[in-house]
């Protein structure tokens, strides 16, 4: 009994892992704008890579825009998204 219990376990622990690698990257939406009918998305995908060591490590992230037309019923339809700038970590450049 213990041991299909461990069995378990280790197969429980193998189909985590595996689900985990397989999801798709962290996304932060950083703006969105209306122009129209069209919902534009400005967003930050985590790209699992840094540079920089220790303190002065940075996250590195992909910039994507997202074009989504909307419909009368207010659910977005035909998006399209376009990766703009990869590897690159977000800083604030407004003064």
């Amino acid at each position: 009994m213990k041991r299909m219990k461990k069995i378990a376990i280790v197969v429980f622990a193998l189909s985590a892992m595996m689900l985990l690698a397989s999801c798709t990257p962290p996304k932060l939406l950083i703006a969105q704008h209306f122009e129209g009918e069209k919902a534009v998305l400005y967003i930050l995908e985590k790209t699992g890579e840094t540079v920089g060591e220790g303190e002065e490590s940075q996250e590195l992230y992909h910039y994507l825009v997202r074009v989504c037309d909307y419909g009368a019923d207010g659910k977005p339809t035909n998006c399209q998204t376009t990766k703009v700038l990869e590897h690159v970590y977000p800083h604030n450049t407004a003064n």
